[in-house]
């Protein structure tokens, strides 16, 4: 789904998110709803043509009521048309599923660079995770034919800056994505990967704060006052981990991987010196260890000691999987994936997703996906919709409708839009992400419940995406995937 940014003026700097892009057959039905309307019409004619008379009319119409029903009539923002076609896809991939489990394995290493390996290509995810000659981590996606590298970032407290500070922050932030947007030939895509954890500081309680030996009353002061804080921090804290991700097309070929690798590499390295010229802190680009760590963050039970996974430094990846219609489970965790539908449609600052992606005590990752479009191209699309709107908009006036706030607030973010790539400013089209994890189903729905507390206090609309839970999984995985 393509969305626009718009930044209004004021004191402090507000954006302004445009509607959806409309990608229906025609008008605003979608591809399930007139796929609905078709099946329920071809059953009320050929019930009509095999029971004749009243009865056969009657059934007929009653079908395509059923069907206009099933098209339209939501429930709890979803059509029972669109939730019966995700369960007949969900049965058709189970059924697959069993039909070539024996070709599945769980995700691996390559060895000694063998992307020719039935192991990496067949399994869950269809991705493989390797290291580079100077050790920095990349991962393969085999199904995306992508290579991804990872860079740490640093927090910087933008909530606790000063007005100043944060509009700086931001228009740098914009001039770093800019720039990125202008290297699009030589990076596929861009991913910003925020994976929030809790950790009861059990690991910090080390053996010299608990020595009641010390003969030393300052050391025993220092202590008692570093034991009582621990204790006092008991009720878990959340750790943030934020990566961005950069990724390349890649032809997946053994005899040009690695200088893939190394050309991946070098414009990662132009990338980070960017962000630190623009005042964007990181910590360097992951190494295959750091990778590997974060992947199996999103698997383990406990992700900030890992003590549950003894071999997670050979092996990051869940020994066992099972998806159901409604969450993917990996070993002892469940998870649960939504999808954000609904950008906020009023103006926002830019700590609009802080209730998010600050929430302190669920499990969640929050990925977004951004892939730049060429300046020419975004240019002539909103060329293209400006026409649409206008003509639209004179058929709807000759027609003797009137038009509704919506539709102008569109046609003013058109306008703006138009305005803004004329100027020269960038354009991308990105989808975000939302994943929770909790060890048991109960835990799973009450953080669904607070999730969706926290999203509608960012304006945020999102969706569980039924049917697909083990598909949408990888969406949050450091691959940058989750754009068509």
């Amino acid at each position: 789904m393509k969305r626009s940014v718009t930044e209004t003026k004021n004191d402090e700097l507000t954006f302004r998110f445009s509607s959806p892009e409309n990608r229906s057959i025609f008008g605003n039905i979608g591809h399930d709803q007139m796929a609905c309307l078709v099946i329920s019409l071809c059953i009320s004619l050929l019930s009509i043509f095999i029971i004749r008379g009243p009865v056969g009319i009657l059934f007929g119409f009653t079908i395509v009521l059923v069907g206009i029903v099933c098209a339209f009539v939501r429930v709890n923002s979803y059509t029972p048309c669109f939730l019966l076609f995700s369960y007949l896809e969900f049965k058709f991939s189970q059924f697959n599923s069993r039909q070539i489990q024996h070709l599945r394995p769980l995700c691996g290493h390559l060895q000694n660079g063998d992307l020719n390996s039935a192991d990496a290509r067949n399994s869950l995810f269809q991705v493989s995770l390797n290291r580079s000659e100077n050790n920095a981590g990349y991962i393969v996606d085999f199904k995306e034919k992508t290579v991804s590298i990872a860079i740490l970032l640093c927090g910087n407290g933008l909530g606790l800056n000063t007005l100043l500070e944060r509009n700086l922050a931001v228009m740098n932030w914009a001039e770093f994505l800019s720039s990125l947007a202008q290297r699009s030939n030589k990076l596929h895509r861009i991913q910003l990967l925020k994976s929030t954890f809790v950790d009861d500081f059990a690991d910090l309680e080390q053996p010299y704060y608990r020595d009641e030996n010390s003969t030393e009353i300052a050391s025993k002061i220092a202590s008692n006052s570093y034991n009582s804080l621990v204790d006092s921090f008991k009720t878990k804290l959340p750790v943030y981990e934020t990566l961005l991700v950069l990724s390349r097309s890649s032809l997946l070929n053994i005899e040009t991987i690695s200088e893939e690798v190394k050309s991946l590499l070098s414009e990662v390295e132009i990338v980070s010196q960017s962000a630190r010229r623009l005042g964007i802190e990181t910590k360097g680009i992951l190494s295959d260890t750091g990778l590997t760590k974060h992947i199996t963050r999103s698997f383990v039970q406990d992700p900030c000691t890992n003590t549950s996974w003894p071999n997670n430094k050979s092996y990051p990846w869940p020994l066992s999987t099972s998806e159901s219609w409604e969450y993917f489970k990996t070993d002892a965790n469940f998870h649960a994936s939504f999808w954000i539908s609904e950008w906020p449609r009023n103006d926002v600052g830019a700590d609009f997703l802080a209730p998010v992606i600050l929430t302190s005590s669920i499990r969640l990752t929050f990925s977004v996906v951004f892939e730049a479009i060429e300046s020419t191209k975004a240019l002539r699309e909103v060329e293209r919709h400006r026409t649409e709107t206008y003509a639209n908009k004179l058929i709807r006036k000759n027609a003797g409708f009137l038009e509704t706030a919506k539709r102008q607030l569109h046609s003013a973010g058109i306008d703006q839009r138009e305005a803004e790539l004329s100027l020269g400013h960038s354009a991308y089209r990105f989808s975000g992400y939302l994943r929770i994890t909790a060890a048991t189903i109960e835990d799973l729905e009450r953080c669904q419940a607070e999730l969706e507390t926290t999203a509608s206090r960012s304006h945020l609309e999102i969706r569980r995406l039924y049917g697909n839970q083990k598909h949408i999984f990888s969406y949050g995985l450091p691959i940058a995937r989750g754009l068509k």
